[in-house]
């Protein structure tokens, strides 16, 4: 960042304040927090001048110093916005100003971004549309840099958050969760490329369930590919039932629902397409999960036999799309909680006590050996788990971080476990990443509830499926299925 540089007590003019306006271009779009600052321009003055420009600036330059000391136009603020605001609060008739008239419009907004800065930081919202502006005025990636005093690689990051989510966007963004927005939730907005999937995901910035949701749309995206080869295998006559009321004709019959996209559904589609024929239709519907529900629209569709058959058949394979979406968002919670403690730092004595006295605690616990995958994933291990392993670990982390991440490998129960004695290790892995600062997400906290909406009884005779009323009884729930 560049150094601020003293004005010239001669370069510094008197302006009324009724003759200065904010910058059009100002990438702060909402100045806040004055109050002390005008209590105190109250009491002792404006200690530091404001930076202006005339807001006829080419007009300006044109004119001879006896026009430019005779000039009673505007003046627009550069730097000092605040203190314009603040003194304006107060009742200040004049301020003291530089006046700036070499300046083109890339290099003013490039001090403003600058100024903020040393000031009273941006958000990134701000920083965003800022960059964006300097860019469309002519200025490159590294003129930017060099300006505001960022490096190139973080001015070309903002640019791309400007550019896919836009200026409107942005300041919607920041009113509505109140500016405080990290620079790695905005990038994640900017990986969902369909509009509504966005949509959708900006309504849970600023809460527990962004990054749930996050890989959620994102998985729902790299879905798109197979999605689209599942409705081709239907045919070219297979239409999207829009009126879900069409469902409800007796002419109606559900045959077969899509949900994983593997060969064996891409089968059951092409099976499906066969169904077709002159009496016989195909259609299908959509549902947020990314399910395809297949139907066949006719009088002859089957006879009543085959229509009980069919739906036996159904209900089975709906009872393990649900454990299969089940064990999904048990795997994707799982793969969350090691994403954290692979990221958990120790930069405080306070932090340290905890993870400390928790490491004590936890030893002292009789608890299994752990599954060698997950050391391996803990610690992203990927040859053989022997002593050289051992002691290249040793020789190159901490030794807290190292006893952290084993006394975590040795609760985890992994993805699958869920599926037999789940439930006391399941509470001990949240109840130890909890207290060390992880947040759990509503939807982590309704699968170890058993009060996830895929864990609702089942209908037409089958088992009631999965509905413990505590972590430690998912275990009971689970053994048997």
């Amino acid at each position: 960042m560049t150094e601020s540089k003293a004005t010239p007590l001669d370069k510094i003019k008197n302006i009324p304040i009724n003759r200065l306006i904010p910058h059009p271009k100002n990438p702060r779009k909402n100045v806040t927090d004055i109050d002390s600052l005008a209590k105190s321009i109250g009491y002792s003055g404006i200690r530091q001048n404001l930076i202006v420009v005339p807001a006829d600036c080419e007009e300006y330059i044109k004119k001879t110093e006896k026009q430019k000391k005779a000039y009673n136009g505007d003046y627009y603020v550069l730097a000092g916005h605040r203190r314009h605001a603040a003194a304006k609060k107060v009742g200040l008739e004049n301020v003291p100003c530089a006046i700036e008239t070499d300046l083109s419009m890339v290099e003013q907004i490039g001090l403003m971004v600058e100024e903020n800065h040393q000031r009273k930081a941006l958000t990134t919202g701000e920083e965003c549309i800022a960059m964006q502006m300097m860019l469309e005025l002519g200025d490159t990636a590294d003129g930017i840099s060099k300006k505001v005093g960022i490096s190139s690689n973080t001015v070309k990051k903002r640019i791309k958050i400007a550019k896919i989510l836009g200026a409107e966007t942005l300041i919607s963004i920041e009113k509505m969760v109140d500016g405080i927005i990290k620079v790695d939730d905005y990038e994640k907005l900017c990986d969902i490329v369909n509009d509504n999937e966005r949509n959708i995901l900006m309504d849970k910035l600023g809460t527990t369930d962004f990054d749930w949701h996050h890989t959620m749309a994102l998985e729902k995206q790299h879905q798109k590919t197979p999605r689209n080869q599942v409705i081709r295998l239907l045919g070219k006559n297979a239409e999207k039932i829009e009126n879900p009321e069409i469902l409800n004709s007796p002419d109606v019959q559900k045959i077969e629902n899509i949900y994983r996209y593997d060969s064996g559904d891409l089968k059951s589609a092409e099976e499906a397409s066969k169904l077709a024929s002159d009496d016989v239709k195909i259609a299908y519907t959509e549902d947020e999960s990314g399910t395809i529900n297949i139907y066949a629209i006719g009088k002859s569709i089957a006879d009543e036999k085959e229509k009980e058959a069919q739906a036996i058949a159904l209900v089975q394979k709906e009872y393990e799309e649900r454990v299969f979406r089940l064990t999904e968002a048990f795997k994707q919670a799982y793969e969350m909680r090691v994403s954290y403690v692979k990221k958990l730092t120790v930069t405080t004595p306070e932090e340290k006590k905890v993870i400390e006295s928790e490491i004590v605690r936890l030893m002292l616990t009789n608890l299994d050996k752990p599954e060698d995958y997950i050391i391996r994933k803990v610690f992203d291990i990927r040859g053989q788990l022997d002593e050289s392993t051992v002691s290249n670990l040793i020789n190159n982390n901490r030794l807290d971080i190292i006893m952290l991440r084993s006394v975590y490998a040795r609760i985890e129960p992994g993805v699958c476990s869920h599926l037999s004695a789940y439930g006391n290790k399941l509470n001990a892995v949240y109840d130890f990443i909890e207290r060390l600062g992880y947040i759990t997400s509503e939807e982590e906290a309704q699968l170890t509830e058993g009060t996830h909406p895929l864990q609702k009884e089942e209908q037409n005779g089958q088992r009631p499926f999965l509905l413990p009323t505590s972590r430690r009884e998912i275990a009971e729930q689970f053994s048997g299925i």
